[in-house]
């Protein structure tokens, strides 16, 4: 399964991509900006099954970019998203209430098996996502 993870704290970037590769279950294709993201993306034709976003990237919230994520056309769209934080509390709380993610993953207290679970969530839901996307294309075809 390919996996993206967009992530500007270096160290943190290190260890979600040690521990993926580690597993031998996915590839793993690590993001410092969303512009890299977005750049690979575009030239490669790459579709993710799960993408793992920092809560703050390049200083801002990543809600806008879960948004252009969401808007984006085909399977690009259905992508299920891990969003990782080490906010505090009333934060994440609203970032996980305004932001349309899969999975939630607290970045103070992560581990391997917490990553695993929150990955295996979100690519169940990026599938079903999929699902529904091809259904109501095949439906609104005479």
């Amino acid at each position: 399964m390919l996996i993206s993870i967009i992530e500007d704290d270096a160290l943190h970037l290190q260890i979600l991509t040690r521990w993926l590769l580690k597993s031998g279950k996915y590839q793993v294709q690590p993001f410092e900006t969303s512009e890299d993201f977005f750049n690979h993306r575009q030239a490669s034709g790459d579709v993710e099954r799960v993408l793992i976003l920092d809560a703050c990237v390049e200083g801002a919230l990543s809600c806008d970019l879960i948004h252009q994520i969401r808007r984006s056309s085909g399977e690009a769209s259905c992508v299920g998203i891990v969003l990782a934080s080490s906010l505090p509390d009333p934060q994440n709380a609203n970032v996980i209430e305004t932001c349309d993610i899969d999975a939630f993953l607290n970045k103070d207290h992560i581990n391997p098996t917490g990553l695993e679970i929150a990955i295996t969530l979100a690519a169940r839901s990026g599938s079903r996502r999929r699902h529904a996307m091809l259904r109501n294309k095949a439906l609104s075809q005479p």
